[in-house]
């Protein structure tokens, strides 16, 4: 599902092919287990790999790295770096001589420059250069042919324009260089190619049973407390229990997040190209129990119609008309308030007496609608308008 403009002057809408910031530490996490499994000791010190880097006086491990527990910095008041590295090797002057956060172990603490000195190691493990090893491993055998770094200078074809919000106004992204963390945000993509890095954790399609234990179990601190974190994956469960793993993050100009449903065969990718976009586990939770097996009698039920609507929310009532009209393809129609624009259905799922429909304003903006079966008429709830929906047909 696409929705939005790809630039600020609403002359183009989005497609399916424009690039944005994606998960880099999302793409990090599997290639640090595929190249575990070859050719790298998770438990090995740092300096095994990376010869050069100081030992601060405390063993971090690869595994540490990956689970955030190394101690290594975040950002600090330096996350906008104008400064091109030629090699990762180099981006590691930015933090090397930087004290540690805590003794490496003791407590989680996010870092993305923890990644950067994980992905020396794996250059040093293999004698490829990072970069490389993503295109090889990753990118290549998964089909992810619009994923590639965000060569600041380089011409890349549907690039999306980067924007950030301030006091209300929508404004151009700053200007950044990400070659100093290709690992942790430094990677364009496409909502298509993240859902196929999703996908690549469903079953054993692309990593065996060992490899997503590896991924999904979580880490512990040294006192033994669960930090619901494995390798980069953050594990989680839904409101009715059912396990799940996601990762997410922002840039400027850009944010992601990724959620993977093993046990419903399901993935999903958001992506946008405004920083800080206000969206994330909770919403992508949302989307997908939309796609979730259906549960209930399996009965059949066409809610194929022309009704009455009123949405009701803590700012008043809003009437119109809903209008589902039965496809080929399934379900089509449009919400068409009293006052306002209308609001196109761009997807629908009918499940026993549920409905769930997504509708998209001219400003890309979705609404999504759970309804049940309420006699001939249709009950339930709005997401983003946060409010009940109550829609009466129009009887012949």
């Amino acid at each position: 599902m696409i929705a939005g403009f790809s630039d600020d002057s609403l002359s183009r809408h989005a497609e399916p092919h424009d690039r944005s910031h994606g998960l880099s530490a999302g793409a990090s996490a599997p290639l640090v287990t595929r190249t575990v499994m070859q050719r790298f000791e998770f438990d090995a010190p740092v300096q095994r790999y990376v010869p050069d880097f100081p030992d601060h006086d405390a063993a971090i491990t690869a595994r540490m790295l990956a689970g955030h527990l190394g101690g290594i910095r975040h950002y600090q008041g330096d996350f906008l770096n104008r400064d091109h590295y030629a090699s990762v090797t180099d981006a590691l002057s930015r933090f090397r001589d930087d004290p540690l956060r805590h003794t490496p172990g003791d407590r989680y603490a996010y870092s993305s420059f923890g990644y950067v000195l994980l992905s020396a190691m794996m250059e040093g493990a293999t004698g490829k250069g990072f970069l490389d090893l993503v295109h090889e491993e990753l990118l290549v055998p998964l089909g992810m042919n619009s994923t590639e770094p965000d060569i600041v200078f380089a011409i890349v074809p549907d690039r999306s324009g980067v924007y950030t919000r301030a006091d209300g106004q929508l404004r151009k992204g700053a200007y950044i260089d990400l070659s100093d963390r290709w690992a942790a945000g430094g990677f364009l993509s496409t909502s298509e190619d993240m859902a196929r890095l999703g996908a690549a954790h469903l079953g054993n399609r692309f990593f065996s049973s060992k490899t997503q234990e590896l991924l999904f179990t979580s880490q512990k601190t040294a006192s033994g407390e669960k930090t619901n974190v494995g390798i980069g994956w953050r594990i989680a469960e839904d409101a009715r229990g059912r396990r799940y793993y996601h990762h997410g993050g922002s840039n400027i100009g850009g944010r992601a997040m990724l959620a993977v449903f093993p046990d419903a065969d399901v993935v999903v990718s958001i992506l946008a190209n405004l920083g800080r976009a206000p969206f994330g586990r909770p919403e992508a939770v949302t989307i997908a129990e939309l796609f979730m097996p259906q549960t209930g009698d399996g009965s059949v039920w066409d809610p194929a119609g022309l009704f009455d609507y009123e949405r009701t929310t803590k700012e008043g009532a809003v009437r119109g008309t809903l209008t589902l009209t039965r496809t080929g393809r399934g379900l089509s129609g449009a919400i068409r308030p009293e006052e306002g624009a209308e609001m196109p259905v761009v997807w629908t799922s009918v499940r026993g007496a549920e409905l769930s429909l997504v509708a998209a304003d001219p400003r890309g903006q979705l609404e999504i609608v759970w309804l049940h079966r309420d006699g001939s008429n249709l009950a339930g709830s709005t997401w983003r308008r946060n409010g009940d929906f109550r829609a009466r047909r129009r009887m012949k």
